[in-house]
């Protein structure tokens, strides 16, 4: 195809300018990601800040994992994409049960993510807690000794 024919003919021009148009839309299209927003909260129905997710494909392939965005509304996550379909997520976090959940992502408007609920982990969530009331009942134990054999050497 020479330059010239394609100035001396205005429809291969426009027909170049409208395939030219066509890869630029495909490939941007192809680089955008899409989010899932999902509401990931405790039993008491707080929010989880910034949970821990792994995502798998439909195939169970892996495909990322990291920290889910927490947008300005609380408990609501926001986990890029880069196509519709169907993915399976698994939430962890600290102090709560990891739970795995299916999302399927056919559009904006059309998803189908259901709320997830993480139950608190008895053996971890309570831990630090326990840890903390030990230690002050401890001190006051030994401040108290300390105070009684304090009052019978006088």
């Amino acid at each position: 195809m020479n330059i010239n024919s394609i100035k001396n003919d205005p429809m291969k021009l426009i027909f170049l300018l409208l395939c030219m148009f066509c890869c630029s839309l495909i490939m941007a299209q192809k680089s955008v990601k899409r989010d899932i927003m999902i509401r990931v909260m405790d039993e008491e129905n707080n929010p989880i800040e910034q949970p821990h997710v792994a995502v798998y494909d439909s195939l169970h392939n892996f495909l990322f994992e990291g920290e889910a965005e927490t947008t300005g509304h609380g408990s609501i996550q926001k986990i890029w994409v880069e196509d519709y379909g169907r993915y399976f997520l698994i939430f962890s976090k600290d102090g709560y049960e990891t739970i795995s959940t299916e999302v399927e992502f056919r559009n904006r408007i059309m998803n189908s993510s259901p709320d997830v609920v993480m139950k608190r982990d008895l053996n971890t969530a309570l831990s630090p807690r326990v840890w903390w009331y030990v230690c002050v009942g401890i001190l006051v134990l030994l401040g108290g000794a300390w105070l009684i054999r304090k009052k019978r050497s006088k």
